[in-house]
């Protein structure tokens, strides 16, 4: 019987998670549960840098602003940075395990010294990273808005959740089977599996799909 995986995202094309799951013979169900609205904003009159948290928020702030090169950039992880570097962009900034953001702004508060930060952010973002900068030097602009999209979803062996708010989504309509194993795509989705009563098998400490493929082979292996 295959392995039935679900992925509360979309898989690359031809990237590492629709790879491993063609070559295992997994079936894999692939069905975000949430969606983004464009929200305006403003943007203050300076900043010293800009902390993107996702992919999402760099394409949100993007278009509707441009940053000149006396703004440094900074970000969560290695794949928020490559969406930056595809806009003709360097990253200054790169947070080592996006998987775990409270490491991470604690890394980011010590580059960023004295100087003042703006973060694009969602409405009702989690603001991990945020905590850690103190109030004088920290602004906000909301760039989008999530979404909960209600689905009914089949059983599956392994559940994977991208975000906080798929966890708040999914359980609107779903149950877990008893025998299914919970992934976890780094702390703060994990924090909210937890708030629910539910224990994730494994909390990613990168938020990629080559570390998801990592967790994958080792359970397939158990």
């Amino acid at each position: 019987m295959k392995t039935k995986l679900f992925f509360s995202g979309s898989a690359k094309p031809n990237g590492a998670l629709l790879s491993f799951c063609e070559n295992a013979g997994w079936e894999l169900t692939q069905q975000p549960l949430i969606r983004f609205e464009k929200l305006a904003f403003t943007l203050p009159e300076h900043f010293d840098v800009v902390f993107f948290s996702s992919p999402r928020s760099v394409d949100y702030f993007f278009s509707e602003n441009e940053i000149n090169s006396s703004y440094k950039i900074a970000c969560l992880g290695s794949g928020t940075a490559a969406v930056i570097q595809a806009k003709s962009l360097i990253p200054n900034f790169v947070g080592k395990y996006s998987g775990k953001p409270e490491e991470v702004g604690k890394e980011f508060s010590q580059w960023l010294g004295t100087r003042t930060v703006l973060f694009p952010l969602a409405k009702h973002s989690n603001e991990t990273v945020l905590k850690t900068i103190s109030d004088n030097q920290k602004m906000v602009v909301r760039c989008y808005e999530t979404i909960l999209v209600e689905k009914t979803i089949d059983q599956h062996d392994i559940y994977m959740f991208t975000s906080p708010s798929n966890v708040i989504s999914f359980l609107k309509s779903n149950t877990f089977p008893e025998s299914s194993q919970l992934i976890a795509w780094g702390t703060t989705t994990a924090s909210k599996m937890r708030e629910f009563g539910l224990e994730p098998s494994v909390v990613l400490k990168e938020s990629s799909e080559s570390a998801l493929v990592e967790t994958l082979m080792n359970i397939s292996t158990i």
